[in-house]
């Protein structure tokens, strides 16, 4: 018989943090969250991604949607990386 996992798809949004989300433990003991957005944000900076990445150019496929692009655009350039 095959057994395949379950599992969830979380949407994310560029316009909001990234929310924890729980990781099950085995049980009884309860699911502990993890701090994506903390991860994400870490790995950033410790790779030093800010200086590889060019902010000026569009962001790679897929394409954003038009608000989004408007979002995105006014945010780096509030960062001042463009």
């Amino acid at each position: 018989m095959e057994r395949r996992p379950y599992i969830e798809i979380w949407p994310l949004s560029l316009r909001a943090p990234i929310k924890p989300v729980p990781v099950p433990l085995r049980h009884p003991d309860p699911p502990v969250p993890l701090d994506l957005g903390v991860a994400v944000y870490e790995t950033y900076r410790r790779a030093r991604y800010d200086l590889d990445i060019d902010y000026r150019a569009a962001p790679p496929p897929p394409l954003l949607s038009p608000d989004d692009a408007a979002w995105l655009d006014a945010h780096l350039r509030a960062a001042g990386v463009r």
